[in-house]
């Protein structure tokens, strides 16, 4: 029997820029409100701690070239193996799990019994500007929009808007950050609030 009978896990994809730290920070507001603990995790965790530990940059370039290099050494699930160990490690009453971009990323959040999958999505030029502005990656503070156009053709981002199509909830976020609480709200009191 799995450790999370009764848990929820929440799990993201979204294209880079369109919002999913900002849900995180929002959904964790409303439900510290309430009460409820909420624990998060990410896909790109594991990649930044490896591209670390080897004095790697982590560049957006470099964290989608590991998971496609040990995609091809260890296997189509090795990424979401190590993420689900991860999460079965966590207490908390709510996960949420940001950075699902692949099939497989998408089965292993389904293999929980509580789980609801969510896309979060933008227009390119929004979501190039945003990262301009948040700069969290090496290099990304600089990045042109040509670059930022040829980094959205690399096989870690082709099958977000794929599995997105799956998902329980959608979310377009193209709006304000006023638009963009509301629409985090109403998922988190259709979706989390009775949990």
């Amino acid at each position: 029997m799995e450790k999370f009978n009764g848990k929820l896990v929440i799990g993201l994809t979204g294209e880079s820029g369109a919002g999913k730290e900002t849900f995180t920070r929002l959904l964790t507001e409303f439900a510290e409100e309430k009460q409820k603990t909420i624990g998060i995790e990410t896909f790109s965790s594991i990649l930044f701690e490896t591209l670390e530990s080897w004095h790697i940059s982590t560049t957006r370039g470099n964290l989608q070239e590991l998971p496609r290099i040990m995609i091809q050494a260890y296997g189509d699930n090795v990424l979401a193996d190590a993420v689900y160990q991860r999460i079965l490690e966590r207490d908390e009453n709510i996960i949420i799990l940001d950075g699902a971009r692949r099939e497989s990323d998408l089965a292993m959040i389904k293999k929980f019994p509580n789980n609801i999958f969510i896309y979060i999505t933008a227009e390119p030029e929004i979501r190039w500007k945003r990262l301009l502005l948040r700069g969290q990656k090496t290099g990304e503070k600089e990045k042109t929009w040509e670059q930022f156009l040829e980094e959205e053709k690399a096989e870690s981002e082709l099958e977000i808007s794929k599995i997105g199509a799956s998902a329980d909830f959608k979310i377009v976020n193209n709006g304000t950050m006023e638009e963009y609480r509301k629409q985090v709200e109403e998922f988190y009191s259709t979706y989390v609030q009775s949990s």
